[in-house]
């Protein structure tokens, strides 16, 4: 092998691959923002030709789209496996906004991957963004639904939205006051959404 040459990455199995060049490629993502990163930069970081990278990613939309929806796949996984829907409403709430703080708290990269990444995207895969995050809003209604099964539909539909856009904004200022603990954006978090929840868990 000539001088210079970079080395020639091992052959992986398809899902393998697939996964490692998604890792290498959030990772530029966060680090750069969609707008600075190129197909030949996610290539270069995995060792291997661009057409490896077209293969299994498509296009640079199709990878930031591709690690957004397995960040927010394993977000709302998270979000459910720590809501027992036999609790009481307020403690589903807790147990909620301490699942969706905690991955802010651990993954800050990825967080903001997911709730404000997407600048300089085009317009279709902007529109690709917003079904996610509604896609996510549905989980959110659909855990007030069990909670609150004698509510109004819309009521409800509307809150699963004011709730989402509450903690997105927390979220945001809590980066900005990283001396905050979790344990007080949590009580931030459950206080005011559950002035706002309580009636409709009460009709």
């Amino acid at each position: 092998m000539g001088e210079g040459r970079p080395a020639r990455a091992p052959r992986l199995p398809a899902a393998e691959r697939r996964t490692q060049l998604l890792d290498l490629a959030e990772g530029l993502f966060i680090e750069r923002g969609y707008a600075s990163v190129t197909m030949e930069d996610i290539a270069k970081a995995a060792g291997v030709t661009r057409p490896v990278v077209y293969d299994n990613l498509g296009s640079r939309e199709g990878a930031f789209l591709a690690c957004v929806q397995r960040a927010r796949d394993s977000h709302e996984r998270r979000l459910l496996e720590n809501i027992d829907p036999d609790s009481h409403p307020r403690d589903q709430l807790v147990a909620g906004s301490r699942a969706f703080f905690g991955m802010l708290q651990e993954h800050p990269g990825r967080w903001k991957l997911l709730f404000g990444g997407d600048a300089g995207l085009p317009a279709d895969a902007t529109q690709q963004i917003m079904a996610l995050r509604f896609a996510t809003i549905e989980q959110i209604r659909l855990v007030l639904v069990a909670a609150a099964p004698n509510s109004d539909p819309e009521r409800l539909e509307a809150a699963a939205h004011v709730a989402y856009g509450a903690a997105e904004g927390l979220g945001f200022w809590w980066l900005s006051r990283p001396e905050v603990t979790l344990d007080a954006v949590v009580e931030h978090c459950t206080e005011v959404l559950w002035r706002g929840l309580a009636p409709y868990t009460e009709e």
